[in-house]
């Protein structure tokens, strides 16, 4: 059995500061709590675009390797995200600067400097904007250590604060079990901001059954809610793979039947 431990820092404000860059959101006021001491997160400087050809381009980018083309319409584009920052935590009535800072943080928790990529994808004219902006938690415990949105708990906090219809989570089942667990209750609570769900089973990512997940329950469970998004499947099959996807779905179709 995993165990599950909540790694909590705040970044999550510097995400909802780069959408609101954006122009998807504006950012809420910050509220007082008893024992916080109200902040303001410095806005980052976006330069760019990065240049991109065959021979340097961005991981998943469309229109290189084997990804398709740029949509018609859209323009897709990486920059450079800088500024200065500093390690949070959460406390029972707000968010506050780490205190006291830990010793593994080297570098120390205030007035850190960082620079970090972004790809972007836009319709060239924004006036057709019609999608969805969806922000997607990935463990640190196994496969993306130091990223800084680990929580589902904390994504759905940040689209909550967005307030926003073109703002949902992508609920990524393997990565929500690895780090915290709790996956029916989480779900079923939440389902209005779930724009995904990504399917795999713990440990390993493999095929859906292969691990300590009940998939059939928590597709029931999904079916349960007014859910109308999409649900894919993302893992490293350990069958042959039309073998293994064809098995997945079908369990998927009878689980919701």
């Amino acid at each position: 059995m995993i165990c599950h431990y909540k790694m909590r820092q705040a970044q999550l404000v510097a995400l909802m500061m780069l959408l609101a860059l954006l122009g998807v959101v504006a950012m809420p006021p910050i509220a007082d709590a008893r024992n916080v001491t109200p902040f303001v997160v410095a806005v980052p400087e976006v330069s760019g675009p990065i240049a991109s050809d065959s021979s340097s381009f961005p991981f998943i980018a469309d229109g290189f390797d084997v990804e398709p083309p740029v949509p018609f319409g859209y323009i897709e584009e990486e920059f450079f995200v800088s500024g200065t920052g500093n390690i949070y935590e959460y406390t029972p009535t707000g968010i506050r600067v780490v205190d006291p800072c830990p010793e593994i943080a080297e570098r120390g928790c205030t007035l850190l400097s960082y620079t970090t990529r972004m790809l972007v994808k836009r319709p060239r004219d924004l006036r057709d904007f019609s999608g969805t902006v969806i922000i997607e938690p990935l463990n640190s415990l196994v496969n993306h250590p130091g990223y800084f949105l680990t929580s589902g708990v904390e994504g759905l906090k940040a689209v909550k604060e967005a307030d926003h219809p073109h703002v949902k989570l992508l609920f990524d089942i393997y990565h929500q079990q690895v780090q915290e667990g709790n996956i029916v209750d989480t779900l079923a609570k939440n389902v209005q901001h779930i724009a995904v769900f990504h399917v795999a089973d713990c440990p390993g990512r493999h095929d859906p059954g292969t691990g300590e997940l009940h998939y059939s329950n928590i597709y029931k469970a999904i079916a349960k809610t007014a859910f109308r998004g999409q649900i894919a499947m993302e893992y490293l099959p350990l069958a042959e793979q039309v073998a293994s996807l064809t098995q997945a779905v079908g369990e998927l179709r009878r689980a919701i039947s």
